[in-house]
């Protein structure tokens, strides 16, 4: 991140990546080499929500164009930082264990010279959650996209609270004061119409609620139901 200081200058660190193309020397003259594969392996991605307000990671958007047609990419023991620096002290929430796959789907047979869309799977770990399972898709150019999955054993408590950026631990505040377990389906989309240009819906069960609280009855405790977003 240019004008940076510290570990959160480091946008993207990988420790090992390999690219299949075509190995002709010829193919190396051009002013492109065709990417069909890409395998990165134990990468850091680094989010860091700077003083100004701003996103460290919106430099890396769009990604680099390695050829006409997007490779395949395969990304292996990955780990995501999100960092921000606005709060003190600053607050990182980590994701580990990333292992995703991206690759192209064919265009419709209504639109056959349309582009391909890029569709994405994986799973991950995080702080104050199990297992993360995401399926999203999307065209190259990133103005129609849509995620979904499912996030396991989301520990919903004032630490978790604390390690989220600003913006969303605003919205969610009840984190604060509430405990409990819960696992969430989610489906988010993009929406040109929608306020913020996208429109979600959360589902999830919360078990073992309670808010912490001493001046609350015991019937606060031990919550349960669902929740719809």
């Amino acid at each position: 991140q240019p004008g940076a200081d510290g570990s959160h200058a480091t946008l993207l660190h990988v420790e090992e990546a390999l690219l299949r193309c075509n190995t002709e020397l010829a193919d190396f003259l051009r002013d492109g080499v065709c990417v069909r594969h890409a395998v990165i392996r134990r990468p850091t991605l680094r989010f860091a929500r700077l003083p100004d307000g701003t996103w460290s990671g919106s430099r890396l958007w769009p990604t680099p164009n390695l050829s006409e047609t997007p490779p395949d990419v395969t990304v292996e023991n990955g780990t995501i930082e999100v960092l921000d620096l606005t709060k003190t002290p600053p607050s990182t929430l980590t994701f580990r264990d990333v292992n995703l796959t991206i690759k192209n789907r064919p265009p419709d047979a209504e639109h056959p010279g349309g582009k391909p869309v890029r569709v994405l799977e994986g799973t991950l770990r995080g702080d104050h959650m199990g297992r993360v399972e995401i399926r999203g898709e999307g065209d190259p150019g990133g103005a129609d996209w849509r995620f979904t999955g499912t996030v396991h054993d989301l520990d919903l408590s004032s630490e978790l609270h604390q390690a989220l950026p600003a913006p969303l631990a605003e919205q969610i505040a009840l984190l604060a004061v509430f405990r409990g377990r819960i696992q969430v389906d989610f489906d988010v989309q993009s929406d040109s119409t929608a306020p913020h240009g996208y429109r979600f819906d959360v589902k999830g069960r919360i078990t073992e609620g309670r808010f912490d609280d001493r001046r609350l009855p015991d019937q606060f405790r031990n919550i349960r139901g669902s929740i719809q977003a």
